[in-house]
Formats: C-alpha cells, structure tokens, sequence
C-alpha cells in the first residue's frame, strides 16, 4: 500500500484517541423493511465512533415498536418518537439539535440506504478537505446502467487515493464537518417533503463550499416500498403533492422577494422538544 494514501482504519484509531464522534440521524416513516436494512447495514460497516438518533415521524406499522427494541438494546443511543409526520427536514433537525455541540461531523442518512464498509470513514476524511462542505456519494447509481439518465457524476480530483466527483445535489447521505454545520445551520422547514436539500445544497455556495460525491464507498439506495396512507392515497402520491406544493410555494416566496435561500437557518425545534419526544426504556 502506498503511504501516503487515505487509510480508513488508521483515521478511526485516531479519531477514537482523540474523542472525535460522528452525529448520525435517520428519520424514519413506515417501510420497517428498509429501516432494517439500512440500520443492519449501519451496524456492520460503521466504525468510527458514533452518536445515532432516529426520529420517527409517527409511524403505524411496526417501526416504533422495533426501534424501541434497538434502543433498549442500545443499538440506537437516541430514539425520538414523534406523534405525527413533521416532514423529513424538521426530523434531520430534531437529530441535529438533539447532538448539537457533541460531535466532530454531522450525517443525515435516508432510511432506504445500504452502506458500504468503512463508509462514514471516507465520508468524513473528505469534508476535512479545504473548500468542501456537502459530502455525499452515488446512492442514486447516476451514470451507471439503469440508474438516473439526466446527470453523469465526472471526476474532479483524486486526494490520498480517494476519489472525488462533480456532484449535482447530494441526496440520500449528507456528511459535514462541525464547522460547516456552524456555518450552514439546520434545514430549511418549510413543509413535509420537497426542496430541503436542494435548499441546503444552494446555501453552501454562499459560503464558497462545494459538494463532492465519494466514489471509494458504494452505499446504494434500496427498491423503495410503497404504502396506503391513512387517507387511502399511496406513500409516493403523497410525497410528490407535498414535493410539488412545496415547489409552489417557494415560487410564490420569490415571487413576493422573499430570501429562499438564507445563508444560515435556526430550526424551530428547542431543546425542550427534544426532551419531551425522546423515548427511553424507562418512559
């Protein structure tokens, strides 16, 4: 091996010796399957030290009562049980607000996503890198058969053997340095689904930060799963409403001259929400 290429296993000894740790959010809504996988997958291949959260945006199926099961086992640090649907981007920020200040990094990840071993090692070394803010890899499968046609990551540069690509918008796993935390703030919320990380992906620009995807990690995004909401309509009918009234709306926010893109955003969510929607063993 050459010695000056990235070696995963030696950035998690020392992260572990000096008592850096990564805040790791997953939101969650029905799809148990999936939630289960990418959590088993989380578990296998995740080595440096972490804090996970998982919110759940009140689920019906068998989620809640499974996640409570992780966190009695201590698979899961934090567990915060919603008692209704706040939207992905509200959940990111009760993990977010939840850690706050404890961590080196910050991750988002879906709940539909399979990692790859010593993912989250990559993923963090890279947003060490000057200029960088976002750091995501190719969930989606951009530019390889079958995957999404309309864009084709490129290469930009190779550091230490890790290799970086043009990213149009990372989606599905989103890393960050505390730094860039500090400076972009929590996401955007401004209704259930729809625009959350392209918004938080415009506002890094503002800082001069660029994105990159990791080609060296291979996490990939599972089948997705359907399922009747409580109103009889399907789970993708209704995040394509909420994805297109939330396009209509931002088009009536510019519309009136209002910023869309802030350069830093306060979440809503306090601390004593947080404590009041955690579950423990003892609630």
């Amino acid at each position: 091996m050459k010695t000056n290429e990235f070696e995963p296993k030696v950035f998690v000894k020392n992260a572990k010796e000096s008592g850096q740790q990564v805040s790791l959010t997953m939101v969650t809504f029905n799809r148990w399957n999936l939630t289960q996988q990418s959590l088993s997958s989380i578990f296998e291949h995740t080595h440096l030290p972490y804090i996970l959260t998982v919110v759940d945006n009140g689920s019906w199926d068998e989620t809640r009562e499974n996640l409570q099961e992780l966190r009695r086992s201590g698979k899961i640090n934090r567990l915060i049980l919603l008692p209704e649907n706040r939207g992905i981007d509200m959940g990111k920020n009760f993990g977010l607000r939840a850690t706050q200040g404890q961590a080196s990094w910050y991750c988002c990840i879906d709940n539909d996503i399979r990692v790859s071993p010593y993912w989250l090692s990559y993923l963090c070394y890279t947003s060490t890198l000057p200029r960088l803010g976002i750091i995501g890899c190719n969930v989606q499968g951009f530019g390889t058969p079958g995957g999404p046609s309309w864009f084709t990551p490129t290469h930009w540069k190779t550091v230490k053997g890790v290799v970086l690509d043009n990213c149009p918008n990372p989606g599905g796993i989103y890393v960050i340095s505390a730094t860039t935390f500090e400076k972009l703030g929590f996401f955007v919320e401004r209704g259930l689904y729809g625009l959350g990380d392209s918004q938080y992906y415009s506002r890094e620009f503002q800082h001069g930060l660029r994105s990159v995807y990791v080609r060296n990690v291979d996490c990939r995004e599972i089948p997705d799963e359907d399922f009747v909401m409580a109103d009889g309509t399907s789970y993708r009918t209704f995040k394509a409403t909420s994805h297109n009234s939330m396009r209509q709306k931002v088009r009536e926010m510019a519309s009136q001259g209002i910023d869309i893109h802030p350069k830093h955003y306060e979440t809503r969510v306090t601390a004593q929400e947080v404590e009041k929607y955690t579950w423990t063993p003892e609630s």
